[in-house]
């Protein structure tokens, strides 16, 4: 990851911080930001990096639907719900190194793991090969580590119905799996 550009991954950010060395974050893909979608900047920076990630993600997941890949370098995350991430379409894990603890908290009635003692509960999912997928629309959490933690991810952005043609095929390209190509009838927010 020192090659790459570190981005500052900001929401939803623990200021814990777990591993033995800084945290730091790569993503690259499309974007969903006040109704516009498009292709992110390090998706055209990094077309070759963009393409091998995608590649990983489409070996072990391939019936996967994503927009954008990611690698979380000892990110902790707090509780949190992904609310611009597609409703139908799951987030992917897949594990790069090998950590103690650092599973996933995922709030469920039947759980029986709460992460506070007033918080909901929930259960927890251990990050294994070949990968682990959840809905990004259920509040999430990852749980302290030990090590490095480093993490592939994947996920699909809302509305990517709103990408215009250019931006659908250079994604659909570099590998990226679009949930849904055609374009709405209408504009929700007109």
């Amino acid at each position: 990851m020192v090659l790459l550009p570190a981005q500052q991954a900001t929401r939803n950010v623990s200021e814990q911080h777990f591993g033995p060395t800084l945290p730091c974050y790569f993503g690259t893909g499309a974007y969903i930001f006040g109704g516009q979608a498009g292709v992110n900047a390090h998706a055209r920076a990094f077309p070759w990096v963009t393409r091998l990630l995608c590649s990983v993600v489409r070996s072990l997941c391939p019936a996967a639907y994503f927009s954008n890949v990611f690698l979380s370098y000892n990110i902790a995350s707090k509780p949190h719900v992904d609310c611009h991430n597609h409703r139908h379409v799951p987030n992917y894990l897949i594990p790069l190194s090998r950590w103690e603890g650092g599973d996933l908290w995922v709030a469920s009635p039947r759980g029986c793991t709460q992460r506070e003692p007033e918080g909901p509960c929930g259960r927890v999912m251990p990050i294994s090969l070949p990968y682990i997928s959840f809905n990004p629309r259920v509040q999430h959490a990852v749980l302290p580590w030990t090590r490095n933690r480093f993490v592939l991810g994947a996920f699909h952005i809302r509305e990517d119905w709103r990408l215009n043609d250019a931006s659908s095929d250079f994604l659909s390209d570099q590998g990226f799996q679009l949930y849904s190509l055609q374009p709405a009838r209408s504009d929700p927010y007109m």
